[in-house]
């Protein structure tokens, strides 16, 4: 039995949509319900990415596609529409450092990526020629200013998440996992102009509608989708709406983290305890086996902002990572955005969203379709992981599906209609030609990929990040220190170095600061704290031998780990009794 990869990815343009399903992209047109171009015919040798394809990003003309995936490849495409028909042609390859977080065009035709360690980066559309001087590999991971290939914008502490830039093009907005959402100036992006304080935990999601260019919405794994101004008038107080979404997410989970073993001497996470009313199949998202742990939150991560001119009102559409339902809410114009709380709908599916995308052609003066893609493996080839499983997920072995359930597998595709009072509802399948062009592989393939990337990786584990949790990690007032951006010839007092930590330090060091002798000083400390240790644990070791040596034969016995001689005596006194 052979499943098609769900699409992991999607965009559209006003002509056509672009899919990526595994290794493969492929060009929707609504107008024919079939499939217009691929990759696997878009040029000469081999066009397709080794890995499944994360990001897509397109420019605004719809002529220039830009595809990053697992196997850190970076394809450029070459759009051409005559006529009616649409075409597709590789036009450049090239590996990237470290692996994506998130992708875009730039204003000036470049490709702006962030990767997953914390850096941003402009890409020139096409290659640049290799050079016999090239830095080993190592140094580029080590030191990102050193990559040839691209210029270095800027960096954060901690994992980039999402970025996107202003409509004017002159700010890029970064987030990250330590609940900073950056303005710094393009390309100048050591300039920070500022940042925007008011969320309690990662940001995975940033959208700006283009109806609304001053308007910023970001989510992540907070009870509330934030609604900031970009105004610079309200640059104290950028925080104008929080929308709860925490009661609409909750009971449609379906994915949650793997377990991780409970860090002996770390402290224990305090989870909210789980409400009488929840499901048994729910406790999972609330309560952990013994001796192991969930991380902090409550498993929800927003990994989608969308919105939608329907007829004349603006409907914001965002799912949570790993679970099975979407949500919308009609944005307000912007001079009515403050303090408004918008009522929320949400639309249940059998399986958790990985991706939508709005259908071209589809607006109408009442509603618009989206083209949604789930995980249609989910419960039936493979669940939630259990203790000790290293494995993302725990795979299912089921056989004799019937064909009604194989039929369902197939369905990797839905149509969802969004009305302009932001009410969803379900439509159809698209057409099998377009779900019958995607590759398929086995079922055990499927089980295996990692369809929920953010789920096991931005939350924090509670004793296992000493350093992100350390108290001295930001200046007072939350307001974060200034991170490797400033480049070299940033000037830091003595006082700023010495209230930031290793990782930190290291960032800073690895873009050109000099950070003194500090890092020295706190590696030798490191060490002397770490003998003195081990020679209180040999002194109690050695106390605890003199002690029980100095006891009866049985006792030294019993320290040396050999069985007491006694008791060895009565139980084969018992053996012979007993024969």
């Amino acid at each position: 039995m052979s499943l098609p990869y769900p699409p992991t990815a999607l965009r559209s343009t006003q002509d056509y949509a672009v899919i990526a399903s595994g290794p493969e992209i492929f060009l929707y047109d609504p107008k024919t319900d079939k499939v217009a171009a691929s990759s696997s015919n878009a040029g000469t040798g081999n066009t397709k990415h080794t890995g499944l394809i994360r990001f897509i990003a397109v420019s605004d003309d719809a002529s220039l596609i830009v595809t990053l995936g697992d196997d850190k490849s970076l394809k450029v495409w070459d759009v051409k529409k005559e006529g009616e028909n649409l075409s597709l042609k590789l036009r450049s390859d090239r590996t990237v450092v470290k692996k994506g977080s998130d992708l875009c065009f730039g204003p000036d035709g470049s490709i702006i990526l962030s990767d997953k360690v914390g850096d941003v980066y402009s890409y020139p559309l096409d290659p640049i020629p290799a050079s016999a001087e090239r830095p080993p590999q190592h140094a580029l991971v080590s030191d990102p200013s050193q990559n040839p290939d691209a210029t270095y914008l800027l960096g954060h502490v901690s994992m980039i998440n999402a970025h996107l830039m202003s409509a004017d093009g002159k700010r890029l907005i970064t987030a990250d996992r330590d609940e900073h959402i950056r303005l710094s100036r393009y390309p100048k992006g050591y300039v920070i102009d500022r940042y925007l304080f008011g969320s309690d935990g990662f940001v995975s999601a940033l959208h700006i509608p283009r109806t609304h260019p001053n308007t910023l919405l970001a989510a992540g794994g907070e009870p509330f989708l934030n609604i900031f101004s970009l105004s610079p008038a309200l640059a104290s107080s950028p925080l104008i709406a929080s929308i709860p979404i925490y009661p609409s997410i909750l009971s449609h989970r379906r994915v949650r983290s793997h377990l991780r073993r409970h860090k002996p001497g770390s402290r224990k996470l305090k989870l909210e305890p789980a409400h009488e009313d929840v499901k048994e199949e729910d406790k999972a998202f609330y309560e952990a086996e013994d001796g192991y742990m969930l991380p902090a939150g409550q498993g929800v991560c927003v990994k989608k902002i969308w919105t939608l001119q329907v007829g004349e009102e603006v409907v914001v559409v965002f799912f949570s990572e790993g679970a099975a339902s979407l949500h919308s809410f009609v944005l307000p114009k912007e001079s009515e955005i403050k303090g408004s709380k918008p009522q929320v709908h949400t639309l249940a599916v059998d399986y958790p969203v990985i991706e939508f995308t709005n259908v071209p052609s589809s607006s109408t003066s009442d509603h618009v379709n989206l083209l949604v893609s789930l995980d249609t493996a989910w419960d039936v080839f493979k669940k939630n992981p259990g203790p000790g499983t290293e494995g993302r997920q725990d795979v299912v072995e089921k056989q004799d599906l019937s064909e009604e359930e194989k039929e369902s597998l197939r369905k990797v595709l839905v149509v969802v209609k969004v009305a302009k009072d932001g009410s969803l509802s379900l439509e159809q399948s698209p057409p099998t030609s377009l779900t019958s062009s995607f590759p398929t592989t086995t079922p055990s393939q499927i089980s295996q990929a990692n369809l929920y990337p953010l789920l096991g990786v931005l939350p924090r584990w509670p004793g296992y990040e000493e350093e992100e949790d350390a108290p001295n990690s930001s200046v007072p007032g939350g307001e974060p220190i200034p991170a490797p951006a400033a480049g070299p010839g940033g000037a830091y007092t003595n006082e700023e170095l010495e209230s930031m930590n290793t990782k930190q330090l290291g960032r800073l060091k690895a873009s050109g600061v000099d950070v003194g002798a500090i890092m020295l000083r706190r590696k030798k400390e490191a060490k002397e704290e770490n003998r003195r240790i081990q020679k209180e644990k040999e002194e109690k070791r050695k106390a605890k031998a003199a002690e029980w040596g100095a006891g009866s034969g049985q006792k030294k016995n019993e320290w040396r780990g050999e069985r007491p001689a006694k008791k060895k005596k009565v139980a084969d006194e018992e053996t012979a009794a007993n024969e």
